[in-house]
Protein backbone atom coordinates (compact mmCIF):
# COMPACT_ATOMS: atom_id res chain seq x y z
CA UNK A 1 0.00 0.00 0.00
CA UNK A 2 1.29 3.52 -1.18
CA UNK A 3 1.90 5.85 1.18
CA UNK A 4 -0.99 8.23 0.21
CA UNK A 5 -3.51 5.47 0.01
CA UNK A 6 -2.37 4.81 3.97
CA UNK A 7 -3.32 8.67 4.70
CA UNK A 8 -6.28 8.51 2.54
CA UNK A 9 -7.86 5.96 3.95
CA UNK A 10 -6.90 7.38 7.78
CA UNK A 11 -8.42 10.91 6.97
CA UNK A 12 -12.01 9.31 5.42
CA UNK A 13 -11.78 6.95 8.48
CA UNK A 14 -11.40 10.12 10.68
CA UNK A 15 -13.72 12.27 8.63
CA UNK A 16 -16.28 9.80 8.84
CA UNK A 17 -15.76 9.52 12.53
CA UNK A 18 -16.00 13.12 12.92
CA UNK A 19 -18.80 13.26 11.19
CA UNK A 20 -20.80 10.59 13.23
CA UNK A 21 -20.08 12.83 16.44
CA UNK A 22 -21.48 15.41 15.16
CA UNK A 23 -24.55 13.48 13.64
CA UNK A 24 -25.36 12.36 17.08
CA UNK A 25 -24.56 15.02 19.06
CA UNK A 26 -26.49 17.30 17.25
CA UNK A 27 -29.62 15.00 15.82
CA UNK A 28 -32.82 14.22 17.93
CA UNK A 29 -34.16 10.62 16.25
CA UNK A 30 -37.44 11.11 17.59
CA UNK A 31 -38.37 13.74 14.47
CA UNK A 32 -36.43 12.49 11.77
CA UNK A 33 -37.52 9.84 9.04
CA UNK A 34 -36.09 6.30 8.91
CA UNK A 35 -33.48 6.83 5.92
CA UNK A 36 -31.86 9.69 8.16
CA UNK A 37 -31.46 7.63 11.04
CA UNK A 38 -29.65 4.98 9.05
CA UNK A 39 -26.86 7.59 8.00
CA UNK A 40 -24.81 6.66 11.71
CA UNK A 41 -25.16 2.94 10.74
CA UNK A 42 -23.29 3.93 7.56
CA UNK A 43 -20.81 6.25 9.49
CA UNK A 44 -20.20 4.05 11.85
CA UNK A 45 -19.02 0.86 8.93
CA UNK A 46 -16.87 2.99 7.50
CA UNK A 47 -15.24 3.96 10.51
CA UNK A 48 -14.98 0.52 11.98
CA UNK A 49 -13.88 -0.88 8.77
CA UNK A 50 -11.22 1.81 8.11
CA UNK A 51 -9.54 1.60 11.21
CA UNK A 52 -9.51 -2.04 11.54
CA UNK A 53 -8.05 -2.69 7.90
CA UNK A 54 -5.43 -0.09 8.67
CA UNK A 55 -4.73 -1.92 11.33
CA UNK A 56 -4.59 -5.05 9.80
CA UNK A 57 -2.15 -3.27 7.57
CA UNK A 58 0.00 -2.12 10.10
CA UNK A 59 -0.21 -5.44 11.89
CA UNK A 60 0.66 -7.89 8.70
CA UNK A 61 2.89 -4.80 7.06
CA UNK A 62 0.59 -5.50 3.35
CA UNK A 63 -1.85 -4.70 1.49
CA UNK A 64 -2.80 -8.07 0.94
CA UNK A 65 -7.07 -9.13 -0.36
CA UNK A 66 -7.66 -11.07 2.79
CA UNK A 67 -6.90 -8.00 5.18
CA UNK A 68 -9.73 -6.31 3.11
CA UNK A 69 -12.22 -9.57 3.30
CA UNK A 70 -11.45 -10.02 6.98
CA UNK A 71 -12.09 -6.50 7.66
CA UNK A 72 -15.26 -6.39 5.87
CA UNK A 73 -16.46 -9.76 7.55
CA UNK A 74 -15.69 -8.18 11.53
CA UNK A 75 -17.18 -4.66 10.68
CA UNK A 76 -20.74 -6.47 9.17
CA UNK A 77 -21.09 -8.79 11.31
CA UNK A 78 -20.38 -6.07 14.36
CA UNK A 79 -23.19 -3.56 12.69
CA UNK A 80 -25.35 -6.33 12.00
CA UNK A 81 -25.06 -7.59 15.49
CA UNK A 82 -25.20 -3.47 16.81
CA UNK A 83 -29.10 -3.34 14.45
CA UNK A 84 -30.21 -6.73 15.94
CA UNK A 85 -29.50 -5.95 19.52
CA UNK A 86 -31.46 -2.69 19.03
CA UNK A 87 -34.51 -4.65 18.30
CA UNK A 88 -34.22 -6.60 21.19
CA UNK A 89 -32.29 -9.42 22.66
CA UNK A 90 -29.74 -10.93 20.73
CA UNK A 91 -30.56 -15.22 20.64
CA UNK A 92 -29.01 -18.07 19.33
CA UNK A 93 -30.96 -17.65 16.23
CA UNK A 94 -30.06 -14.17 15.45
CA UNK A 95 -26.34 -15.34 15.81
CA UNK A 96 -26.89 -17.73 13.53
CA UNK A 97 -28.84 -15.59 11.09
CA UNK A 98 -25.79 -12.62 11.40
CA UNK A 99 -23.03 -15.36 10.82
CA UNK A 100 -24.93 -17.18 7.54
CA UNK A 101 -25.56 -13.34 6.32
CA UNK A 102 -21.62 -12.21 7.16
CA UNK A 103 -20.39 -15.27 5.16
CA UNK A 104 -22.71 -15.12 2.15
CA UNK A 105 -22.04 -11.24 1.54
CA UNK A 106 -18.10 -12.21 1.96
CA UNK A 107 -18.29 -14.75 -0.41
CA UNK A 108 -20.62 -12.94 -2.74
CA UNK A 109 -18.35 -9.63 -2.22
CA UNK A 110 -14.66 -11.72 -2.68
CA UNK A 111 -16.01 -13.07 -6.11
CA UNK A 112 -16.82 -9.58 -7.16
CA UNK A 113 -15.40 -7.06 -6.09
CA UNK A 114 -11.64 -7.91 -4.46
Amino acid sequence: MHNYQKYRQASVSVAAAVALALFVLNVNPQDKPLPVLLIPVILGWIVVYGFLNILLNLLFNKNHRLNKVISFALTTGAVFLLLISGVGAITVGDLLLVVALVVIGTFYFYKTWF
